[in-house]
């Protein structure tokens, strides 16, 4: 094994760099760790993924014009077993999450995805390259429409197995 250290007067082997030849791996002081066989662990010493963080991991991009960050998407798991995905996108931007086809390699273009519009606060499901459901601020559901204009609008034909109800929950008869 061989290591080098680094500190201070105050606070010895404060960070290090060494190699563990029991366990074939390369560590970094400071809660990562390489594995000989490409894994790297980040706050874990014994990663089984090629890329396993043990705790939050955000990423994001800075505006060019005032150099301040301003999109970030933040992977989270909670203490309670709960796990989050958050997409956070300047108030002028969307977010979403795209799927996308490739030929010969590289994400050519997305053709199905779930987007927000912070400029129109509206939730959008892509599918086949079209909005095939939207859902408006005022929580107004479009299918196949872009612009909602009543609680449930669907361009072209629905069809319901069951009964539609009235206010007083009295469901209807055909004719």
């Amino acid at each position: 094994d061989a290591y080098l250290m680094f500190g201070d007067a105050a606070v010895l082997n404060q960070a290090w760099v060494g190699y563990n030849h029991t366990t074939n791996q390369l560590m970094l002081h400071t809660g990562s760790t390489i594995t000989m066989d490409g894994n790297v662990g980040i706050n874990t010493t014994s990663p089984n993924e090629k890329l396993q963080v043990v705790g939050n991991i955000q990423g994001g991009g800075v505006d060019q014009a005032s150099n301040k960050f301003n999109t970030s998407a933040i992977f989270r798991g909670q203490n309670d077993g709960a796990a989050y995905i958050n997409l956070i996108a300047k108030d002028d931007a969307n977010s979403g999450i795209l799927l996308g086809v490739s030929a010969s390699g590289v994400i050519d273009s997305y053709v199905a995805g779930l987007l927000y519009s912070n400029t129109t606060n509206t939730l959008n499901i892509h599918v086949n390259n079209q909005n095939a459901i939207v859902i408006d601020s005022s929580q107004q559901v479009g299918v196949g429409v872009a612009v909602p204009t009543a609680r449930l609008h669907v361009a072209g034909n629905a069809r319901v197995t069951g009964a539609y109800y009235d206010s007083n929950n009295s469901p209807g008869t055909a004719g």
